[in-house]
């Protein structure tokens, strides 16, 4: 009787460390929002170094990220997406100014995606896919508030 105890203890321990690497982070909107408040807080030698590492607010496996923002089309996400994404259309509609969505994929496939409504900052629209290393954003000030950048859109 003691060995079923075991088999079930380990098959739960097995069970949950299989689906723990399928769980999307549920943390991820409040860790780009205090990754974007640092960001705005690096300004004039604040805090931080004034980048945002996509790679280091997510703590979930991605290959590409894609902006997209208000009035955005269910065909061009698609098209950029380079597949189709039925839930897209709903999520863009739902977009107001100065919002954005975040879509992170794998293997062409939504893994993960933020509608983000930044109250320090809004994400420039971006019409390529950026990878991890890619990902990596800069705060500039446009109009009085401010925008955040790819670093390479400053190349």
């Amino acid at each position: 009787m003691k060995w079923l105890k075991y088999i079930w203890m380990f098959s739960l321990c097995f069970i949950l460390v299989a689906c723990g690497n399928s769980l999307t982070q549920p943390s991820l909107e409040s860790d780009l929002e205090d990754a974007v408040l640092k960001l705005e807080k690096s300004k004039g030698g604040g805090q931080g170094n004034g980048i945002l590492r996509m790679n280091y607010v997510t703590r979930f496996s991605w290959d590409q990220l894609f902006i997209f923002g208000p009035g955005t089309s269910l065909d061009k996400m698609e098209q950029a997406l380079g597949f189709e994404w039925p839930d897209g259309e709903a999520l863009a509609a739902d977009l107001k100014e100065g919002e954005d969505l975040l879509v992170f994929v794998k293997e062409d496939k939504v893994v993960r995606y933020v509608h983000f409504k930044g109250t320090q900052g809004d994400f420039a629209e971006w019409p390529k896919s950026l990878s991890p290393s890619h990902a990596v954003f800069q705060g500039v000030s446009e109009k009085g508030s401010m925008v955040i950048r790819p670093v390479s859109s400053f190349e």
